[in-house]
């Protein structure tokens, strides 16, 4: 009898070690999923808009940056072009994944072209802003382009290469219209993007390149070129 009484004690507190165990476990990883649950989220959320960017893709006809005051104008009224604060121009298309991926910044806003293109080192995710035409005496398209990392769950975006290049546009002035229309990607080479533009009349072709180094590099094609 006293043999059973002591088994049965034996095997209650199994139990109840087994039963405060289990508690103690499920209390912890409540904690640590509340933990954890923010950042993990953020991370998802940010991995969803870089892939928004990556894919980014507005059709070729897609005026993407204009500096005449009567078609900014018109461009504003429709909602979906942005300009600085105070002025009415010049307007660019609005990209609202862009911003919230580099966190509003605004010395990069008003991309011309947005997407993921290959090096030889692996994806990278490229943007293009037109910066103006030059100074009154060049005759230059002054573009800034950042070639970014992407992030993975583990790991955070990183800007590799952020480079301001100018290009020549020959017979050009300061003030000439300039209308910029959205950059598309080579369908036929992951590492070439191509951005159309009007200059006063003037059809040219910015052809770009992402080389091996990571670094772009940037050229006009003419009419006909």
């Amino acid at each position: 009898m006293l043999e059973y009484q002591q088994r049965f004690r034996n095997r209650w507190r199994f139990t109840c070690w087994i039963l405060v165990a289990g508690i103690c476990i499920a209390t912890a990883g409540v904690a640590a999923y509340w933990r954890v649950r923010g950042p993990v989220k953020a991370k998802l959320t940010l991995l969803d808009i870089q892939r928004k960017c990556l894919n980014y893709t507005l059709p070729p006809n897609t005026i993407a940056f204009e500096n005449n005051q009567a078609e900014c104008d018109s461009l504003l009224a429709t909602g979906r072009y942005d300009v600085i604060e105070g002025w009415t121009c010049p307007v660019w298309i609005s990209t609202p994944a862009w911003y919230a991926f580099c966190g509003d910044n605004q010395s990069m806003a008003g991309v011309v072209f947005l997407h993921g293109r290959t090096s030889a080192r692996g994806n990278r995710l490229v943007a293009v802003k037109c910066v103006d035409l030059g100074l009154p005496d060049e005759r230059n398209l002054r573009f800034r382009v950042w070639v970014i990392q992407p992030a993975s769950l583990f790991q955070p975006w990183k800007r590799i290469t952020d480079q301001v290049i100018e290009v020549n546009i020959p017979n050009t002035a300061w003030g000439e219209r300039a209308t910029i229309f959205a950059g598309q990607p080579d369908p036929n080479d992951g590492s070439r993007f191509y951005i159309d533009m009007n200059i006063t009349g003037r059809s040219f072709r910015v052809a770009g390149l992402l080389q091996p180094d990571d670094f772009i590099k940037l050229t006009v094609q003419e009419p006909g070129g």
